[in-house]
């Protein structure tokens, strides 16, 4: 099967959040695909974390390859149509084509001809279901709970096309915070405390210490849902609000935990979502410049390395300090109805992918 035929196949699975069905069928088509085509016997698991899978497939180890090719199999909510997918020149059209149905195949299949060519190679695909509903319980669950450790990941999740690599993606502070006031009439709001007026406080003390949002990259704070009260005529004892708070590195990510430690008082309570930290990996690591200096040579022009305001599941890897090669390929519209893809950059991807890992083993010997 063609890259291209392959990554059609792969669209038309609507493997999202809550149709778990289609999740598992892709994975089994995946497996199935993959273990007919190699022509050695591969080490094949399933892991699974709260009901989400991750496919690992891998030539000697499940648990710690050389090198790892990570591609999401889910996607977000979409109509039926954009499950459809088609061919328009050089684009792919549907769900996923370029966030990243597309880049999977280029994987699965680069790594198919990979290991058919040189079966000890010790590379895995690494085939998580959650990324797009939080990667809680597939990458991070997997780093966590199975041990997987690997030396390096290539990770074509990035929101830009070959021509960049990203040497930054924002860490993730998801929380909710209840606060508990006391109730009284509101005519004597003097008689209660206002769990509304000590959400206000908190916010405006905590916002004290962002910068104005601007589209500079730096860490940011939103109250993305905000509830309290129950009743026009009294004081509210109770009020929620949650915080999504991108966090830009290391140094930002701690000091923003340790601000909000400092605002809670015997009257907020935190119940946290997800703390996770900053990707970062220097454009001077030896990866980063051996994949800026292959994809030039593929696409024929300069890449640039590129900091990022959204995230990925590489910043699970970055806890554990492994190094990820985070790429993309060229795409407009993704997670909206008229997704599509550069097919020409799906198929570089694929060059790239044989060739950085020809050149890593390589320069491992």
């Amino acid at each position: 099967m063609t890259t291209l035929d392959l990554a059609i196949k792969l669209i038309e699975f609507e493997s999202t959040f809550s149709n778990p069905k289609e999740t598992k069928k892709v994975l089994n088509f995946v497996e199935d695909y993959v273990t007919t085509k190699c022509k050695d016997k591969l080490l094949v698991d399933t892991y699974s974390h709260n009901n989400l899978d991750t496919l690992i497939i891998s030539t000697k180890s499940l648990k710690n390859p050389k090198l790892a090719f990570y591609a999401h199999l889910d996607v977000v909510n979409a109509s039926k149509k954009c499950f459809k997918p088609y061919v328009e020149d050089d684009t792919l059209y549907g769900r996923g084509s370029g966030d990243m149905k597309g880049p999977a195949a280029s994987l699965i299949n680069a790594f198919i001809d990979l290991v058919n060519q040189d079966p000890t190679l010790d590379i895995c695909l690494l085939l998580p279901t959650d990324e797009e509903s939080g990667g809680q319980n597939c990458i991070k669950a997997l780093l966590e709970n199975y041990d997987f450790r690997t030396d390096c990941v290539i990770m074509p999740d990035s929101g830009s096309g070959l021509d960049t690599i990203i040497t930054n993606q924002k860490g993730i502070i998801f929380t909710e915070v209840t606060f508990n006031g006391q109730s009284s009439h509101g005519s004597r709001p003097w008689e209660g405390i206002s769990a509304i007026e000590l959400l206000m406080d908190y916010y405006q003390k905590l916002v004290a210490n962002f910068p104005e949002a601007r589209q500079e990259y730096f860490s940011t704070v939103n109250p993305s849902i905000i509830s309290g009260g129950k009743s026009f005529n009294s004081v509210a004892h109770k009020a929620q609000m949650t915080l999504d708070i991108r966090t830009a590195n290391s140094t930002d990510h701690t000091a923003v935990l340790e601000l909000l430690k400092s605002l809670d008082t015997d009257r907020t309570t935190h119940t946290n979502k997800f703390i996770d930290p900053a990707f970062e990996l220097p454009e001077s690591h030896a990866y980063m410049q051996l994949a800026q200096k292959i994809t030039q040579e593929i696409i024929g022009k300069k890449v640039d390395f590129k900091k990022e305001h959204g995230g990925s599941d590489g910043r699970f890897f970055q806890a554990f300090n492994i190094p990820c090669i985070v790429n993309g390929v060229a795409k407009k519209h993704t997670h909206g109805e008229n997704e599509h893809a550069s097919i020409i950059e799906i198929l570089q991807l694929e060059e790239f992918t044989k060739e950085f890992t020809k050149q890593f083993f390589s320069k491992a010997n």
